[in-house]
């Protein structure tokens, strides 16, 4: 049994971190797409969207490059702690403690 829930940590934690760290990138990336959208629009001349995205990108590359030890620490700290919960808390069926069988009573 421990066996099972130990490659189901190890598979749940790949995954985790997969979706962790793409989340974390995404979510800066937008973040900063968000604020140059902002910057752009405040300005009194007509916006120039092609000009925003090519900004937007060039900001977001660099800000999610100088954040990314910040992402893959957080990725492996947060995929981590769930895929052990996951699989060692009995969230799964195939991870949970089977009940004691039932023996017979043959004195009859």
């Amino acid at each position: 049994m421990f066996v099972k829930r130990l490659f189901t940590a190890a598979i749940g934690f790949v995954l985790l971190f997969c979706f962790f760290y793409v989340g974390g990138s995404f979510l800066i990336g937008f973040v900063v797409g968000v604020d140059t959208a902002v910057e752009e629009q405040s300005k009194a001349s007509p916006p120039d969207t092609a000009k925003i995205k090519e900004e937007a990108k060039e900001k977001a590359r660099a800000d999610v490059a100088g954040h990314l030890q910040v992402i893959t620490i957080t990725a492996v700290v947060l995929s981590a702690l769930s895929s052990l919960v996951l699989a060692f808390g009995g969230l799964l069926p195939w991870c949970r403690k089977q009940p004691p069988a039932a023996v017979a009573n043959d004195a009859t």
